[in-house]
């Protein structure tokens, strides 16, 4: 039986405290990220290409800030960049009254268009958030990896099944309808 002794619970609650703050900023600030380039979007149609790139600096600013590694702002930029794209999709066509895809070739188009667009508004994002972050940190040192690579075949075949299933949630959330 092990015994725990109050100086390690008071260490173990600090850590669990700090670590929900962190997170809870990161998802707070893609949030933010999210909200500030596409909220101008949905309140008026058509925007001048100026304040679409003070958008998107805003938003990579944004998600610069605060201690995180590599691949925690490399999945924030790519998930912010991809819901802001799906976001304007949505919102231009509703404005015009249209349907968002059309058979299952359009539907198909439109979801890896987006999907690749995604990316590369991500690494538009990443040349302003990078830069920040390490503004922010004092340096390179803090970007280190935080996620746990995996390191056995089961865990391989797990990260696997969840990037099929996230696709198949892409698919199921664009409506995409399948071949009889």
């Amino acid at each position: 039986m092990i015994m725990r002794t109050r100086q390690t619970d008071t260490v173990d609650s600090g850590r669990r405290r700090f670590w929900r703050s962190r997170v809870g900023w990161l998802v707070l600030a893609s949030v933010l990220a999210c909200l500030v380039v596409l909220v101008p979007s949905a309140v008026s149609g058509f925007q001048p290409g100026a304040l679409v790139v003070a958008e998107i600096l805003v938003a990579g600013i944004v998600l610069g800030l605060g201690r995180q590694g590599i691949d925690t702002l490399a999945l924030r930029l790519v998930g912010v960049s991809t819901i802001v794209l799906y976001g304007w999709v949505f919102l231009n066509h509703r404005r015009e009254h249209s349907s968002v895809c059309v058979g299952l070739a359009g539907c198909q188009g439109l979801a890896l268009g987006t999907l690749f667009g995604a990316l590369v508004a991500s690494l538009f994002l990443a040349v302003i958030a990078v830069p920040v972050t390490l503004l922010w940190n004092h340096g390179a040192r803090t970007l280190r990896p935080e996620f746990p690579r995996p390191r056995t075949p089961k865990q391989w075949v797990i990260v696997a099944i969840c990037g099929l299933a996230l696709a198949l949630a892409l698919d199921v959330l664009l409506g995409v309808p399948s071949p009889p």
